[in-house]
């Protein structure tokens, strides 16, 4: 007969065989098997490793293990790496970097951070499951570590194309929801319910070996709730008593059941057994029975006689990693120790984990609960624990450590240490005691570089919490006293980042720097920052930029400084360059495991994207930024993916989509990054297209002003007057657009970029008709090799009406069908419909648009289109989009007939 635990698991057990036949077919998946403590969830697990056959890796938390950094991960992965032969585990780890490794065997400080080894364990255990498929355990996830959480729902993220499948036991309370850490959204959930009254009636005949009538039954599950484990000791109580079932007083021995047998139970045992009892549920791991013993005072006989009696009384077990039969019988004995005996044992589990020669991680986890003072150097073992964390990218694990070894006593210079790291920790943690500790670090520093690295920890630490005239002072502040060298650089280097990210800063801060000439990567970026912004001299803007980007040292170390040193390429019009960067960021972020930073990058790229016309790859590229940030909570990063998105959307003609995107933009900033100011001008573009012109001068008048007072005057940057012109001509105000369209046309010509240049003469053209010929006609010559098609555009369809207006038709008509063929390359809808029309007013006849391209799709038939490209069947699609299969082939026809395909191998070049 089945187990308790497995009686009446059908519904269950076929739900994880399907979950197991789609992971050996290569679509792996997550199953989180939910249930209150004693349901068996446990059970179902092992079960499900009885019928694999390949790969199985398992993790049973505990509460002690829930501050070891990776610890889950290390679980999982340690014991199949150490099966494999040294050549097979070479080749998995090679091409993951050497420093990866510690995750898994602890030694070391590497400056690793928790999205690198996340991406580390993932690409390990992907090259794993070539082996063959692979079943990850998780037995009480509950009490998992953050960071292995984390790699969980990483793998999660990435499993449905590997042959991996995750069970994850979570133990769930009344409330039928789960945290969200613990929820890995598509999973599949399993419940595993409380057993019925005839499963109950079953088990009590067979444990019994009575019939038993109903009312005993009935009365065994309104005590037990059903719940196999409580179930199981109740019975056994019962059958432990010489008086029949039907008289025994259930209610006398089940209040709490397990608890109260177990205690019961122990009050019977000799001494030597309970001490090794008691040590064996603070150490919670059977592997480390030696320290147990030394913990209990105990020699080997005694050790070995003390766990035969423990078993006997089936309180342990050979088949799980703590040794007792249920994290309940372990849970019981603990908590039925006083709190002085709990920190006594804890203390002696440290003392013997050192002697034994465990990680320095494993004897930090007891020494969180042993009592200050009483273990020999607990503040430094703390502390290199803390280091060791933060070095695997575990900065929950390395801020308890520091906090607690802040209880010890610790000389200057080890308080300093705990101090500042402990900050560096809450910092990444989001707490806001950061701050706090930091400043106290600062105020023991001594002078030098040791307190260099406090005041550039406190200062990033400010900036990110919207003080950034205190964190630039203080940086500021810290290298007029440093001398030079290596330190003095590193404060500088931070101080010119904040400055060039912040603009509100400039005025103020530009003045106190004191740069040299430039040699570091940051040098050079700052000078072509500072041309940049002056708008004078882009040749020499762009040899900085190149300087600073000859070797990766930049984007390695500060990647947002080289997502600013992106967007100055775009800036000088080097457009090449900016997606060059772009990309080369988006790899290492992606491999950092970095997704905010990635989507930040690639939104620069995006932006290059759209400037040059390749309008799909650009709303392409931003949706899936849009994606990663909309609810990361980072607003800067949220406003530059917004305006990047809302100005895509417009060249391509869905304004409603581009004022939507814009609307979910925060409204303030802390950090006024040129982003503050375009922001503000894209809103000045929605309101004119919409007719909104007093808006619109609005709108971009704070732009100007915003970037007027940080003394932006590159056009390049926010062609702000430019855009001021179409409303202000709407609202008769001729001679300001003139004004400010000459002052444009200037400035743009001394910084030199073709696209700033035809911007200006565009506008200047529509703001003064005597001027327009010479003006259309020079922009067509700059933007004639230019790569900023949508513009090129613009001036052939505003020549082309000019002719047409002039009675010269036959010459506007190779102009509008020069545009109308661009603008449909590039998928400019409102520009396309434009030269549509100006072409018809010319007298010729061109075909309707939207017959045919990728524009003549219709939204179903784009959706359906889209998943046909990546590859999906009808039927996959059908099922995606919850449509028939009949409506997923109709569409497919449609859109061959439209884009001029036979079949789904040309739909992937076709949509571009």
């Amino acid at each position: 007969m089945a187990t308790p635990a497995l009686l009446e698991r059908r519904v269950e057990l076929n739900e994880l065989g399907r979950a197991m036949r789609s992971a050996r077919a290569g679509a792996g998946r997550v199953v989180v098997v939910t249930g209150t403590a004693g349901t068996g969830k446990t059970a179902l697990l092992e079960e499900a490793r009885r019928r694999w056959s390949a790969h199985r890796l398992r993790a049973s938390c505990s509460e002690l293990e829930r501050g070891l950094g990776f610890g889950a991960a290390r679980q999982l992965l340690e014991p199949a790496l150490r099966s494999l032969s040294v050549p097979r585990q070479r080749e998995l780890f090679a091409e993951i970097p050497d420093r990866a490794r510690q995750v898994l065997t602890g030694s070391g400080v590497a400056s690793l951070d928790g999205a690198e080894a996340t991406v580390a364990l993932f690409q390990l255990l992907v090259r794993l499951s070539s082996d063959g498929p692979v079943l990850l355990t998780v037995d009480d996830a509950q009490w998992a570590d953050a960071p292995s959480l984390r790699w969980l729902h990483y793998v999660h993220a990435r499993a449905s194309e590997l042959p991996i499948l995750i069970l994850v036991a979570v133990r769930s309370t009344v409330r039928p929801e789960l945290p969200d850490d613990m929820c890995f959204p598509g999973a599949r959930r399993v419940g595993v319910r409380p057993l019925s009254v005839d499963a109950i009636a079953r088990l009590a005949r067979v444990r019994l070996d009575v019939t038993v009538d109903r009312v005993f039954v009935r009365r065994c599950a309104r005590l037990t709730g059903g719940i196999p484990l409580y179930l199981s000791a109740l019975l056994d109580e019962v059958a432990a008593g010489a008086a029949p079932p039907d008289t025994v007083d259930l209610d006398a021995i089940s209040s709490a059941t397990i608890t109260s047998g177990v205690r019961r139970r122990l009050a019977a045992l000799p001494p030597a057994a309970t001490r090794y009892a008691e040590a064996l549920s603070v150490l919670e791991t059977r592997h480390w029975l030696d320290v147990a013993r030394e913990m209990a005072a105990l020699d080997t006989d005694e050790a070995v006689q003390s766990w035969s009696v423990l078993v006997d009384l089936g309180l342990l077990t050979n088949r799980t990693d703590s040794g007792f039969v249920h994290p309940i019988v372990l849970s019981s004995i603990r908590d039925s120790l006083v709190p002085s005996r709990r920190m006594q044992l804890h203390a002696a589990a440290a003392r013997a984990l050192r002697g034994a020669g465990a990680a320095v991680e494993v004897v930090a986890t007891h020494l969180l609960h042993a009592a200050p003072g009483a273990v020999a150097d607990a503040g430094a073992a703390l502390i290199d624990a803390a280091g060791r964390s933060a070095g695997i990218g575990a900065p929950e694990s390395a801020a308890a450590y520091l906090e607690r070894a802040l209880e010890e006593r610790l000389d200057r210079p080890q308080r300093r240490t705990a101090l500042l790291r402990l900050g560096q920790a809450q910092f990444l943690t989001g707490s806001p005691s950061a701050k706090t500790n930091l400043e106290q670090a600062v105020r023991l520093s001594m002078p030098g570089g040791e307190r260099a690295d406090a005041v550039v920890s406190l200062a990033t630490v400010q900036y990110a919490f919207g003080e950034t005239r205190s964190a630039v002072d203080a940086l500021l502040d810290e290298s007029e006293r440093l001398p030079s060298g290596p330190a003095h650089d590193a404060v500088l280097d931070s101080a010119v980042q904040m400055i060039d990210l912040d603009l509100a800063l400039r005025p103020y801060a530009v003045r106190r720097l004191r740069l040299g000439r430039p040699c570091s990567p940051v040098d050079h970026v700052h000078r072509a920052v500072e041309l940049s912004i002056a708008g004078d001299d882009r040749l020499a803007a762009i040899e900085h930029l190149h300087t600073a980007l000859r070797t990766d040292q930049l984007l390695e170390t500060r990647p947002q400084y080289a997502t600013l040193a992106a967007f100055v390429c775009m800036i000088c019009g080097e457009y090449e360059l900016t997606r060059t960067i772009s990309r080369r960021l988006c790899e290492l972020s992606v491999r950092r495991g970095a997704a905010a930073e990635a989507a930040m990058a690639g939104t620069i790229g995006a932006y290059a994207l759209t400037r040059e016309g390749r309008l799909r790859e650009a709303h392409q590229q931003l949706s899936a930024a849009w994606a990663v940030v909309r609810d990361s909570g980072l607003d800067v990063y949220v406003t530059v993916v917004a305006e990047g998105l809302a100005d895509c959307l417009r060249r391509m003609g869905r304004v409603e989509q581009a004022a939507a995107a814009l609307d979910a933009a925060p409204a303030n900033v802390a950090i006024r990054t040129v982003w503050h100011a375009t922001s503000h001008a894209r809103r000045g573009q929605m309101a004119a297209a919409t007719g909104s012109h007093q808006d619109a001068v609005d709108a971009l008048r704070t732009a100007g002003a915003a970037l007027q007072s940080w003394g932006l005057l590159n056009p390049k940057v926010v062609s702000w007057r430019s855009l001021s012109a179409g409303p202000l001509l709407a609202l008769g105000r001729r001679d300001i657009a003139r004004k400010l369209v000459a002052d444009e046309l200037s400035l743009a010509r001394q910084w030199g970029a073709p696209e700033a240049v035809g911007t200006a003469l565009l506008a200047l053209s529509r703001a003064d008709a005597a001027a327009a010929p010479d003006a259309l006609g020079e922009a067509l010559d700059t933007l004639a090799d230019a790569p900023c098609r949508p513009l090129l555009v613009e001036c052939l369809v505003e020549e082309a009406a000019r002719l047409r207006r002039g009675n010269a038709r036959a010459r506007a008509r190779p102009l509008l069908r020069q545009a109308l063929a661009l603008a449909h390359d590039i998928g400019a809808e409102t520009l396309a419909h434009r030269a549509w029309s100006e072409l018809w007013a010319t007298g010729s006849r061109p075909r309707p648009l939207n017959v045919t391209g990728v524009s003549s799709l219709t939204r179903g038939e784009r959706r359906v289109v889209d998943l046909a490209a990546e590859g999906q069947a009808n039927k996959q699609i059908a099922l995606t989009l919850r449509i028939s299969v009949k409506t997923v082939e109709t569409h497919l026809s449609s859109a061959y007939r439209k884009l001029g395909t036979r079949g789904r191998g040309e739909l992937a070049i076709r949509l571009g």
